[in-house]
């Protein structure tokens, strides 16, 4: 993925059906936003994701991240590299890695 030279385009898919495809290999990046106000209101993964932010605990040692909270962006990727965002801050970079497998 290019953000330069947009090689990429934007569209909006059920999240199981995303999930599938990432697990066949597909090249695709997701970036959720809020189910409320998607162009207006920060994504909160307590919020828009309430069944998986149990499995998002911050340690003690960053509490401090907690309480100034704005936002908690869910980003899932295939095979993909992923660009840099710029934000006004810097915000902590918490990576969950998960090797799905299948059988038959």
């Amino acid at each position: 993925m290019d953000f330069t030279t947009k090689n990429f385009r934007y569209v909006t898919t059920e999240f199981g059906d995303f999930a599938r495809r990432v697990g066949q290999g597909d090249k695709l990046y997701l970036r959720a936003l809020s189910q409320e106000k998607p162009s207006e209101k920060p994504a909160l993964l307590a919020d828009d994701f309430p069944t998986l932010a149990p499995d998002f605990v911050l340690p003690p040692q960053l509490s401090l991240v907690e309480k100034n909270l704005f936002s908690s962006v869910l980003r899932v990727s295939g095979p993909v590299n992923m660009w840099l965002h710029y934000d006004v801050s810097q915000p902590p970079l918490l990576v969950q890695k998960y090797l799905l497998t299948t059988s038959l």
